[in-house]
């Protein structure tokens, strides 16, 4: 017969974690669907999806200019001089 061992702590958590996710997935969906933010800019009024999706790409062009600026410098000392 095969014992059943109890798993890590770490293990625990992050199985939680999962089934947490997993049951929220209909909310985050619906948070994150591009219809509340047409129907708040059809009430004149602005949510907090219109928010997440403003600062995602607000984040997207800054932090992924850093990001390029960084692997451009990197790439331009590692093929040294010619």
């Amino acid at each position: 017969m095969a014992i059943a061992r109890q798993l890590p702590a770490r293990q625990r958590i992050r199985k939680a974690l999962l089934l947490v996710s997993f049951l929220l997935l209909p909310v985050t969906l619906y948070y994150f669907s591009p219809v509340l933010i047409l129907g708040g800019a059809y009430e004149g009024v602005s949510n907090g999806s219109f928010l997440v999706f403003g600062l995602m790409f607000l984040g997207a062009l800054f932090v992924g200019q850093l990001c390029v600026a960084g692997y451009a410098r990197w790439v331009a000392c590692r093929s040294g001089p010619r």
